[in-house]
Formats: C-alpha cells, structure tokens, sequence
C-alpha cells in the first residue's frame, strides 16, 4: 500500500444516499416528519403525519431499499424485488402500519407498497 492511496467511496453508498434524498424529497415538512433509525434493526425511517402545522403523534416505519435496475414484469405494471422474510415479519408488528420504499436508480423512480399487502398470511 502506497502512501498516495486514499479510501475508495463505496458504490452501495453512493446508491443509498441517492435514494435516500429522493425520499426524504417526499416524505418532508409540512405534511411529514421523517426520523431515521439509527442503528437500522429493520426499519429506516419513522414518518410522523402532520396537518395544519400540528405534528399528529401518527407515525408509520418505512424500510428503503435501492436498486441500480429493478426487474419490470406485465410490462412495467408490476415490479419484482427481493426483501428478506424477517424484515417483513418486523415491519408487520407496526402498530400504525409500515411501508416499503424501492427507489430504481436508473429511472429514478421510488416505488411504494404497505407491508400488509405484501404478506401472505395463509
């Protein structure tokens, strides 16, 4: 190792950076506050609803995920994406609901989906 090296800026960071702007782009004041979670167990952000100025004590967990290209099937009406099974098992213990955020960084287009609807509880 050279003196003149320096270190290299990871590409899942820039990824998840740029995903993250585009979120908090819409999940942003007045209508919401978005809190990130760090340590992340699971979930990214809680997002408290607001209305009129007054923060509502309503709050939804959001997981976000990025892609560089998500798999587009039906002819783009729907898309494909694997999360594993116990992040949903943990975001569907949320007591006002939770949300899945794939933001597709070639298009540039965040897609969104409650975790009730994604889970098959036959």
């Amino acid at each position: 190792m050279a003196f003149d090296d320096l270190p290299k800026i990871n590409k899942s960071h820039v990824q998840s950076a740029e995903s993250v702007r585009a979120f908090e782009e819409i999940f942003c004041l007045p209508s919401f506050i978005a809190r990130c979670q760090n340590p992340d167990y699971g979930k990214d952000y809680d997002i408290e609803l607001c209305e009129s100025s007054n923060a509502l004590n309503i709050v939804f967990s959001v997981q976000l995920k990025s892609v560089e290209k998500l798999e587009r099937i039906e002819n783009g009406k729907t898309i494909s994406f694997q999360i594993e099974t116990s992040r949903l098992n943990y975001l569907s213990r949320t007591l006002c609901g939770a949300l899945l955020v794939v933001y597709d960084l070639e298009s540039k287009e965040s897609f969104m989906k409650d975790i009730e609807s994604l889970i098959d509880r036959k």
